[in-house]
């Protein structure tokens, strides 16, 4: 279910928006990645999977390292930055002088080297995709589901958050719908 649908984000203001990807799109993908953590963490502990798992498992921790590494970026640096760039943008009557292609291009990239590693991740999870093991299986779904969640936060960023700074920047009114 798309966890955006109902709201209109034409009303929102840049800080309002970053708000809501810190708060609703990156704390799912957080808690996804926690929920996974703790699968492959209880299926590894009991050294009943053969070594191709504990690969996957490798390789979700790493993604999950990068992953958790770019949220923090966004919520430390970038966020803040676009926040920053909202208020002025307000006490200048809507002339931004400053470029925001930056944060655009800085978040695009982000976006590019994680869905190269999901893919990568995805790739070693194919390998058990017609296993009988019921948790490894919840570990694919698991997998799927962040997936799903991360590619849903990208298009939200794609169609919503970048269409929103490039009009603050070009000083026109918001034309989200």
């Amino acid at each position: 279910m798309n966890q955006y649908s109902g709201i209109n984000f034409s009303k929102l203001n840049l800080d309002q928006i970053v708000d809501f990807i810190a708060q609703q799109s990156d704390a799912e993908i957080k808690s996804t990645l926690d929920f996974t953590d703790s699968t492959f963490k209880s299926l590894v502990k009991d050294n009943h999977v053969e070594k191709k798992f504990y690969l996957l498992y490798q390789c979700f921790q790493k993604f999950k390292e990068i992953i958790e590494y770019q949220i923090r970026k966004e919520e430390l640096i970038l966020f803040p930055v676009l926040k920053n760039m909202d208020k002025q943008n307000s006490m200048d009557n809507g002339s931004v002088s400053q470029d925001l292609n930056k944060p655009i291009n800085i978040i695009s990239k982000d976006h590019e080297r994680i869905l190269r590693l999901l893919m990568t991740l995805k790739n070693h999870a194919a390998y058990f995709s017609n296993t009988a093991d019921e948790n490894i299986r919840l570990c694919l779904q698991n997998i799927e589901n962040l997936d799903n969640c991360i590619n849903e936060n990208i298009r939200f960023h794609k169609n919503v958050l970048f269409p929103k700074i490039l009009n603050m920047q070009n000083g026109q009114k918001d034309i989200l719908n």
